[in-house]
């Protein structure tokens, strides 16, 4: 959205430039001297300006309500035209007082919007070539005396409607009607409005339309018939079917500050946040690093060489994706996209008892940093779901060659199988028992050569493979390494 809306302004804005910046033609040189010289460049900035104001009606309307989008349009619009004003210094003061107004920090993107198109306004009046022609919408509703009646019929209705819900509560309507002041007021404030909405003179100086609100519940049932009674309210009047539309167009703008979905839902904490976010996770990084690169029973750079290898610009790089992996672990929003634990660890044939010792230092940095109990025990706990992956058991050598070893993975409908029990059955004796992990596999350092029957425990899987008199699964187990994938159907 906002690169559609950029390539709007500047090609409005290329435009405007373009107009202004035009050299005179060869009618221009053969006007009559009586004519305004300024007549053509005046008509070009008053159509162009129709153009800025229709495209900025556009962003600022529903659908789109996109009330940033036309004020950027309408402030690049001035700015383009501001330096084509000279032969109207008091166009080119409007314009400047504007912009400077318009850049206040507390006014909310509307306020700005309206600004900026009060003077874009007041601009193509003074240029308009037919002054007659044209009417502002306030003008064509019949101007304060018959917006009075308008609002008067409105509030009268929507304060009967039960569709509406006007009063909210018993007690709110009472006082409501015993007080005449607030209900001028009210009226008031609504004049006020429908004057800012419709190019009036009067302004809108009250709260912003959720503060007012803010707290009502109202629903988009009840926004629709407060519409249908100022539809009623115009038509009443005398307005004119498009001028009803324009009303209600406008008034449609201001439903996201009106209607309140339901409550939000407050959401817990992720872990990164409990853990102080990126800031406070690269300290403990920063930590962990130090500590793990001095603790001897980490081992952290294996050997001397691997330690005179080590530059700057690769611990910046592993601190990155530490940060990375711990924020994708603890649900922050930095992605680990390194490559995957097994294959970074692998061949350096890290020990339980280092990887042991390297918690033992991510532990020490997280409570240095302020990580409470529970937080420092779920973070060692997504760890630790990487210590398979990390430490390198040492192959069983088998001699005995009666035995060998079998690894393999287990699927259901091609999809692992996981977190579950895989036996190996032979005709007489005992089971040989394993497990599955979280990816499929499994893992026997040292079964009997022979013949098997291959039944499998898990989540999911049909009955027959978890019975071994039904189980169609075959192993025949020979000495040194077997390989067995099993795909269950």
């Amino acid at each position: 959205m906002r690169w559609l809306r950029c390539l709007t302004t500047s090609f409005l804005t290329v435009c405007l430039l373009a107009v202004l910046t035009a050299p005179s033609g060869a009618d221009e040189k053969k006007a009559d001297p009586k004519d305004d010289p300024h007549a053509k460049h005046n008509k070009a900035i008053y159509d162009l300006l129709r153009t800025v104001i229709n495209k900025g009606a556009d962003l600022y309307n529903p659908p789109v309500n996109d009330h940033y989008g036309c004020y950027r349009l309408y402030e690049g619009a001035l700015l383009a035209v501001e330096p084509g004003l000279e032969h109207k210094p008091e166009l080119q003061k409007i314009v400047r007082e504007a912009l400077v107004k318009a850049n206040m920090p507390n006014l909310r993107d509307f306020e700005k919007a309206f600004v900026l198109r009060d003077a874009i306004d007041r601009v193509r009046k003074d240029l308009n070539p037919s002054p007659t022609v044209e009417a502002t919408l306030w003008d064509r509703l019949g101007g304060e005396a018959n917006v009075k009646k308008v609002v008067d019929d409105f509030v009268g209705l929507a304060a009967t409607d039960p569709k509406v819900n006007f009063f909210r509560t018993e007690e709110n309507k009472k006082a409501f009607l015993a007080d005449a002041k607030k209900v001028e007021a009210l009226k008031s404030g609504l004049v006020d409005f429908v004057s800012t909405a419709t190019g009036g003179p009067r302004k809108y100086n009250g709260p912003s339309m959720k503060a007012v609100h803010k707290g009502m519940k109202i629903t988009d049932a009840e926004f629709d018939a407060l519409a249908a009674d100022l539809k009623k309210a115009l038509e009443k009047n005398g307005a004119k079917a498009d001028d009803v539309k324009a009303v209600l167009t406008a008034v449609g703008g201001t439903r996201k500050d009106i209607v309140e979905g339901p409550e939000e839902v407050v959401k817990p904490k992720t872990l990164w946040e409990k853990l102080g976010g990126e800031e406070n996770v690269k300290k403990v990084v920063d930590d962990l690093v130090a500590l793990a690169a001095e603790d001897k029973d980490v081992n952290f750079f294996r050997t001397e060489e691997m330690k005179k290898a080590v530059t700057a610009a690769k611990v910046d790089a592993l601190k990155k994706s530490l940060v990375d992996f711990i924020s994708e672990a603890t649900g922050g929003p930095r992605k680990y996209t390194g490559p995957k634990m097994k294959d970074v660890h692998k061949g350096m044939k890290i020990t339980d008892k280092e990887f042991d010792a390297l918690a033992k230092d991510l532990k020490m940095a997280l409570e240095k940093h302020g990580a409470k109990a529970d937080d420092v025990k779920a973070v060692l706990a997504a760890v630790e779901g990487t210590r398979k992956d990390i430490v390198e058991k040492e192959e069983a050598v088998i001699d005995n060659p009666d035995k060998g070893s079998v690894s393999g993975k287990v699927a259901l409908k091609g999809e692992p199988v996981v977190d579950g029990k895989i036996s190996l059955v032979p005709a007489k004796g005992a089971a040989v028992n394993g497990k599955i992990d979280a990816e499929g596999k499994f893992k026997f350092a040292e079964v009997p050569v022979g013949s098997y029957t291959v039944v499998v425990e898990a989540k999911g899987v049909p009955e027959e493979f978890t019975d071994a008199k039904k189980s169609p699964l075959k192993l025949d187990v020979k000495k040194g390494a077997n390989a067995a994938d099993f795909e269950l159907k």
